[in-house]
C-alpha cells in the first residue's frame, strides 16, 4: 500500500498552514468561513474518537495505521483550527455532528469480524464529505487565516481517502463512498434484518402448506 508517514503528512499541514498563525485577514469571515470552521471542527473531533476506538479494535495491521495517521493529523489540525477559530470569535463545536456520532455507535457495536471493512467505509465516505466541504470553502470563503488552514488540510485529507480506500480493498469491500446516513453499512443487512426476513419467509411457507393441505381435502370430498 502506498502512503507517506504520519510524520510528513504532519509536516506538509503544518508548512502550508504556517501562514494561519503569521497572516493577517484580509475579509472578515462569512458565512461559508463559519460554517466550514464549524464543519471541520466536527470532523477533527470524530476522527479523533473513532481513531482512538480503532486502535483498540482493529484487526488488520493497515486499519491500524490508517486509524494512528488520521488520528494524529486530526489532532494537528484541530490545534490549527482552535487558533482560526479563536482569532476570529468563532466558537468551536464540543462533540461530532449527529451523523459522526451515530457512526462511533456503529463501530462500538459492530461484530470485530466486520470491524476493519466497516471502519474504512465510514472513512471513505466522511472524508469524500470533508473534501467536498474544505472545496467549498476553498471557492466561496473569504477570511485569509481560514482559506490558508483549508489549503494545508486538503492535501492530507485527500491522502486519508486515498488510504481508506486502499483498505477498503485490503479487507473486502468496495473501495467507493457509501450513501451518507448509513453508518458505513449501506452494503451491509442488520441481523435484525436478517431475523425478519427468516420470519417472513418461515410464515409464507406455512401459509403456503395451509393452503396446499386445504386442497387436498377438498379433493378428496
Amino acid at each position: 500500500m502506498k502512503r507517506i508517514s504520519a510524520g510528513a503528512a504532519a509536516l506538509a499541514l503544518a508548512v502550508v498552514m504556517s501562514a494561519v498563525g503569521a497572516g493577517t485577514a484580509v475579509a472578515a469571515p462569512n458565512d461559508q468561513d463559519a460554517a466550514f470552521i464549524t464543519s471541520n471542527g466536527q470532523t477533527n473531533l470524530a476522527e479523533i474518537a473513532i481513531g482512538q476506538l480503532a486502535l483498540g479494535r482493529a484487526q488488520n495491521e493497515s486499519t491500524r495505521e490508517l486509524a494512528q495517521m488520521t488520528l494524529t493529523d486530526h489532532q494537528a489540525a484541530l490545534e490549527k483550527l482552535k487558533t482560526v477559530a479563536a482569532n476570529l470569535g468563532v466558537q468551536l463545536p464540543d462533540a461530532p455532528s449527529p451523523e459522526q456520532q451515530a457512526n462511533a455507535a456503529t463501530l462500538q457495536s459492530v461484530d470485530t469480524a466486520s470491524f476493519d471493512a466497516t471502519y474504512a467505509q465510514i472513512q471513505v465516505a466522511g472524508h469524500q464529505k470533508s473534501i467536498q466541504a474544505t472545496n467549498a470553502e476553498l471557492s466561496g470563503g473569504a477570511d485569509e487565516t481560514v482559506l490558508a488552514y483549508a489549503t494545508g488540510y486538503l492535501p492530507v485529507a485527500t491522502h486519508h481517502l486515498e488510504m481508506a480506500q486502499e483498505v477498503v480493498a485490503e479487507v473486502g469491500g468496495s473501495p467507493t463512498a457509501v450513501p451518507a446516513g448509513t453508518g458505513g453499512l449501506a452494503s451491509a443487512t442488520p441481523s435484525s434484518t436478517v431475523m425478519l426476513q427468516v420470519v417472513l419467509g418461515a410464515v409464507g411457507v406455512g401459509v403456503l402448506m395451509v393452503g396446499i393441505a386445504g386442497l387436498r381435502r377438498r379433493s378428496l370430498r
